[in-house]
């Protein structure tokens, strides 16, 4: 292609190095020229800590299988599963079709409130 159009041959790529800060996992603090560290956000930061104790929460308590936690700053919150925002029809997606479990995992599942083969 030639002339003196946006495109050549040879395009030229321009790159730019561009600094943002980022806070990865824990407390760690990025300055970058873009953003000088500030200690604004740290106090509302949940730390790696406090997600690993609610995860070791799950593995050593097996009666709450199915619940949910919500880990915030050095606190573990307990929370009500909330219901579906289409009712039945979200609900349908997500319940277990019993002969398709029993097919895979060789049991049926014994959940009660599964999908059953029609008659």
């Amino acid at each position: 292609m030639s002339g003196s159009g946006a495109y050549s041959e040879h395009p030229t790529i321009h790159a730019r190095h561009l600094w943002s800060r980022q806070v990865g996992p824990g407390q760690v603090l990025i300055t970058s020229r873009a953003a000088p560290s500030t200690n604004r956000g740290l106090p509302s930061l949940t730390p790696r800590s406090t997600i690993l104790a609610g995860y070791l929460k799950f593995l050593d308590d097996p009666s709450l299988n199915g619940k949910i936690i919500e880990a915030s700053r050095d606190q573990l919150f307990f929370q009500e599963k909330p219901p579906y925002a289409d009712g039945d029809y979200s609900k349908r997606s997500s319940t277990v079709f019993d002969p398709l479990f029993e097919m895979v995992h060789g049991q049926p599942s014994g959940l009660e409130d599964i999908v059953r083969p029609l008659p």
